[in-house]
Order: structure tokens, then sequence, then C-alpha cells
């Protein structure tokens, strides 16, 4: 993060591996990353006060069955949610296409589908409130299976007067 100009750490960097990684907000312990187990890592950097924050999930080795079903799943949800991103999308439809894809295999995602960013990682948005041009917001679908693991794929996106950005890659 240093290289590309970060400033520091956003909040200390989530590294969750196998089971644990169906806690969204886990504490590292010293459970060692295995070969087949699911490895999320949640990370974001300050740069000129504003943070960022990207969560990646990563299988060691081949991904079992399940493991390609629950990101694929993931990755449906954001791609559906990233089409819907314009000014005056109220964040309650977005939440609501997420659990609807969601749900069908899942049950309702844990948390909400993203977040506002700014000066605070966490800028809270509600939902109530609508998508307006300049926000910089978090997409975040996730699903976590305990006892299993979890994936979560969470990019940074700043909307724009015709849709959106993504700024993460």
């Amino acid at each position: 993060m240093k290289v590309y100009g970060a400033d520091e750490i956003a909040f200390p960097t989530i590294v969750a591996a196998g089971k644990n990684s169906a806690n969204p907000h886990y504490t590292a312990g010293d459970s060692a990353i295995k070969t087949g187990g699911i490895v999320l890592v949640d990370f974001g950097c300050k740069s000129g006060n504003y943070c960022s924050d990207m969560t990646r999930t990563f299988v060691i080795g081949r991904p079992q069955g399940w493991q390609r079903l629950v990101k694929d799943t993931c990755r449906r949800m954001q791609d559906e949610i990233l089409k819907m991103l314009e000014p005056g999308v109220k964040i309650s439809e977005l939440q609501d296409k997420a659990n609807s894809i969601c749900e069908k295999r899942y049950g309702k995602m844990l948390h909400m589908i993203g977040h506002g960013l700014g000066v605070e990682v966490h800028d809270s948005l509600g939902n109530a409130k609508t998508l307006e041009e300049g926000m910089v917001i978090t997409i975040e679908p996730a699903i976590y299976l305990p006892g299993f693991g979890g994936v979560r794929i969470e990019d940074d996106v700043l909307i724009t007067k015709t849709g959106y950005k993504i700024l993460t890659r």
C-alpha cells in the first residue's frame, strides 16, 4: 500500500483462514492456513485522510464444489448490484437485490451490502438514503457458513452522474 501512496492503514487487517473466515470480523489467532482452505483478507489504507476498504477471498489449492458455488453466488450478487448503481437508487433496493439472490440457497446476508467510505472506514448509509453522485461506497456481498468458512468480495465504488466507477482492482 505504501508503494502506491498510502499514508497508513485504515484499520487492522483481517486475515481469516478456514472456518474462521465465516466470522465477518475475525481477530487473528494461531490456526494454520491449510491447503484446500479458504483465506479471507480484509484490508484498507488511508491516503490524504480518506479511507479505502476491500476484501478478497482465496482458496489455497483447488476449490471444492461448495467453495466455487459460494464464490459464484457472491460474484453474481456483486454483478447484479453494480448494474443498479446510479444516483437516486435506494440503498434498501441494493440490499433487497442481494438478499433475493443469496437467500435462494444460503439465507439472508448477515450484514449490509455495503457502507459509505470517507474520512471514516464505515460511514453510515442507512436504508432510507439514496445514492448520490460523488458518494464513495463499498459493495461487499458475503456468505458465511459457520463451521465451513465464508466468502466476501468487497470493492470501493464511486457513484458517478451516469452510474459508477470501481476504484479497487
